[in-house]
């Protein structure tokens, strides 16, 4: 006669990995969906961005002329890849 306890072990063991895939893989999807809803909306572009904090303060000018020129030099290089 087959030992019933054996078997439902096996099948505890085998619930119990479905389980902890599953867990997994929310949790991976969870993080994804995260990350995509973290970065902004708005459609804007790094030299707008840089334009409406100046215009409202946030950052001096010395700041502002220098990520201006930063944001020319990256776009330079880009271009000649």
């Amino acid at each position: 006669m087959m030992n019933m306890g054996t078997m439902s072990g096996g099948w505890t063991m085998m619930a119990g990995m479905a389980a902890f895939w599953l867990v997994v893989i929310a949790l991976l999807i969870w993080g994804a969906v995260r990350l995509m809803s973290a970065r902004p909306q708005s459609g804007e572009d790094a030299q707008e961005i840089l334009d409406r904090r100046f215009a409202a303060g946030e950052i001096d000018r010395d700041f502002y002329r220098a990520a201006v020129a930063e944001l020319a030099t990256a776009a330079l290089r880009a271009d000649t890849r």
